[in-house]
């Protein structure tokens, strides 16, 4: 068949091949740099997801729990029957509502531990007036001091938690009411000493030391601040009463022992594991429908921008896991370590990229949360130095010299500052024996443990009086230590 002429016809032009191309250069152009866009969108958005995939992977190769159902399941659990957590709940309750009543607030200027009642100077009595107010409430809730006690007899506790979505809507007032618990035993322990009924105030110390010991193993941050809270509590309490009454050695073995001298490490593990397992779930529920609007994550236009880019909800995803990683693998090293890897840590969190909009603003403080853990570290060190101080004094009739003393009848070893890897400080000061821990600045204050401010970075540990200066007349006005 013959062709048409004009493909025969040298001098006939051929028509373009993409004749819109050439009458709309200009529309082109821009419809070629949106597919382009939306290409590199794609990539940056598949480039994301990749990462963040591969570091669960990572983790879940290694076995880490990611979601707060796998953290739960590193928790102990008990039987109901055994579970001492479960009969707290009752007392914890009964004490928050008294708390907020009318009878409360008549009595609460007067009120030991649970009011604001200042305790007196280190070795001085209370007054009367304070004595009379707690007795009055002690008197007022026998079957609850009972069921305390009869708790303590339980092997151990886990409070149930029912978790929410977005994990940061989770409540746990048992946290507060479990710190009631312990401050009632204080309460007791504090009135059995000025009637110097000696196995009173150690049934009242042993059981307020078996309850703090119950929060643990909480899987949260803020769980565990308030677990060492509860601890520092009973170590102050077992001092100021040791200033009223004296503890027979065999009680004063066994709180020693109770103290514990653990570094704490897989508890502040287990609760760094649940935290980063609740902020990944927050931050993702954020990124997900609906969830940045009601959070409002995007305070400014710069925050705005970066969570409109491809990929960036992603990247902070990825970022946030592997942030709280590190802080959780920072647990596992020796304390001063730890804290020097938190800090670090901190450095870097404040020079992540501006896409890591959710990150900067979910993620708690790190070192802070080390700071603390290490400080009552310290104290716990500390205070069983002081108790195997008391114990020699008792079989020698004198103080040791020095730490070295306690070793090995009453010590195994030397107590080491977890700040710096040397031996607690230790000074005999004008007939008191003074311990203590040089604190989170890393200086050593000379043994300035009566703080004015709790801000202000100081040594932390605990005086022992002389006998002749324990149990005084109570002042007039009491000062607050």
């Amino acid at each position: 068949m013959d062709q048409p002429s004009h493909f025969n016809d040298p001098g006939t032009t051929r028509p373009p091949r993409f004749p819109f191309v050439r009458r709309h250069p200009w529309l082109t152009t821009l419809a070629a740099i949106v597919l382009s866009l939306v290409a590199l969108w794609f990539v940056l958005d598949w480039f994301a997801e990749r990462r963040l995939n591969a570091t669960i992977a990572r983790l879940r190769a290694a076995g880490e729990p990611l979601t707060i159902e796998e953290v739960e399941r590193l928790r102990r659990s008990y039987p109901d029957e055994e579970n001492m957590a479960l009969w707290l709940l009752e007392p914890g309750e009964t004490l928050s509502a008294y708390l907020e009543s009318e009878a409360y607030k008549a009595i609460r200027e007067d009120l030991l531990w649970l009011g604001h009642a200042n305790m007196p100077e280190l070795g001085q009595r209370c007054t009367d007036r304070q004595l009379d107010a707690s007795r009055a409430f002690l008197s007022e809730y026998p079957d609850l001091i009972a069921t305390v006690h009869e708790a303590a007899k339980l092997p151990g506790g886990r409070y149930p938690i029912a978790w929410q979505t977005p994990q940061i809507n989770t409540l746990l007032p048992h946290l507060g009411r479990h710190k009631h618990v312990i401050k009632v035993l204080a309460l007791e322990a504090t009135l059995a000493a000025h009637d110097a009924d000696e196995p009173r105030v150690y049934a009242a110390l042993r059981d307020a030391m078996i309850m703090s010991d119950v929060l643990l193993g909480e899987p949260t941050v803020i769980g565990g601040l308030v677990s060492v809270a509860c601890q520092a509590l009973c170590r102050q309490v077992i001092f100021d009463l040791l200033a009223l009454t004296p503890l027979t050695d065999e009680h004063l073995a066994d709180l020693l022992t109770r103290i514990s001298d653990a570094d704490r490490a897989p508890s502040l593990h287990l609760a760094l594991l649940g935290e980063r397992a609740g902020v990944f779930n927050t931050l993702s529920w954020v990124y997900a429908a609906g969830g940045t609007r009601q959070l409002r994550l995007a305070p400014d236009a710069t925050s705005l921008m970066w969570c409109l880019l491809p990929g960036s909800k992603r990247m902070d995803l990825e970022a946030l896991l592997r942030i709280q990683s590190r802080i959780c693998d920072a647990a596992k090293l020796d304390p001063d370590a730890a804290l020097q890897r938190a800090r670090q840590i901190d450095q870097e969190f404040a020079n992540l990229p501006g896409y890591c909009v959710g990150t900067k603003m979910i993620m708690p403080a790190t070192s802070r949360f080390f700071e603390l853990w290490m400080r009552s570290l310290g104290e716990n060190r500390a205070a069983r130095a002081i108790l195997a101080t008391e114990r020699f004094r008792l079989r020698q009739g004198r103080w040791p010299e020095q730490l070295s003393d306690l070793v090995p009848e009453f010590l195994d070893a030397v107590p080491q500052d977890p700040f710096d890897n040397k031996p607690l400080r230790f000074e005999i000061r004008e007939g008191d024996i003074c311990i203590w821990s040089i604190g989170e600045d890393l200086r050593d204050d000379g043994g300035a443990i009566h703080r004015v401010s709790l801000r202000k970075p100081t040594d932390w540990g605990y005086c022992l009086l002389p006998p002749h200066r324990r149990n005084r007349p109570a002042a007039t006005h009491p000062s607050a230590d």
